[in-house]
């Protein structure tokens, strides 16, 4: 099965009406804005051609929930796009534009702090002004850094069905303490899972993209 990286593209809509454009292939994170004097928020949505329904990781809003990402899946989704694909394609903005759905107890903070503040810098914040700020993103207003665990098989379950290869969140408002899309295949959601985690897919001749082998740049 190949493993397309993300596109990620966002949308505006005013009063209830909604604009944007396609997207090619893969799985799309699209990032909504909404400036509804009486509803306002951003919502955070998966999607991918083949699936029935859609993934919402994340809404901050009146009503928030989330997190939506740990850490190894923010720089993950931020250092993925496809090259050649519309949307937003640099990897410090897609960060950024990420960052709000962000939240992980176990976050490395020193590479944390270095990555928001070189998004900063390079969005137009000063230099100087970059680290300080970064460290205040990585306090998040709404919630406080949550923990996410690998699944494993339980003895209790009473079913077949593997369990899914996506960390579950542990934090109460977080969509992603049960599976994120439900009602997507397994194979469908392998591939949600390695397009969270691979950072720099590798294209081969048929037109593939596949995870990078280990070692590998």
């Amino acid at each position: 099965m190949s493993t397309r990286p993300w596109t990620l593209c966002t949308d505006r809509w005013t009063r209830g009406r909604r604009t944007g454009s396609p997207w090619r292939g893969g799985h799309v994170l699209w990032i909504v804005h909404s400036n509804h004097p009486e509803d306002s928020g951003t919502d955070y949505v998966i999607t991918h051609p083949a699936w029935s329904r859609s993934g919402r990781p994340a809404s901050i809003e009146g009503h928030f929930s989330g997190p939506g990402l740990s850490w190894p899946e923010l720089p993950a989704v931020a250092g993925s796009a496809p090259p050649g694909a519309e949307g937003v394609l640099d990897p410090g903005t897609r960060l950024l534009l990420l960052l709000p759905a962000f939240g992980d107890a176990d976050v490395p903070t020193e590479e944390a702090v270095r990555r928001i503040a070189d998004a900063l810098t390079g969005a137009g914040m000063a230099a100087e002004a970059a680290p300080g700020a970064a460290v205040r993103f990585l306090d998040h207003p709404f919630w406080d850094g949550p923990t996410w665990t690998p699944q494993g098989p339980s003895p209790l379950s009473g079913t077949t069905r593997e369990p899914s290869p996506l960390p579950l969140c542990d934090g109460p408002y977080s969509p992603r303490t049960v599976r994120l899309a439900q009602g997507i295949t397994a194979d469908q959601e392998r591939a949600l899972a390695a397009a969270l985690t691979v950072r720099h897919p590798v294209a081969v001749p048929d037109g593939r993209n596949v995870s990078p082998s280990p070692g590998s740049p």
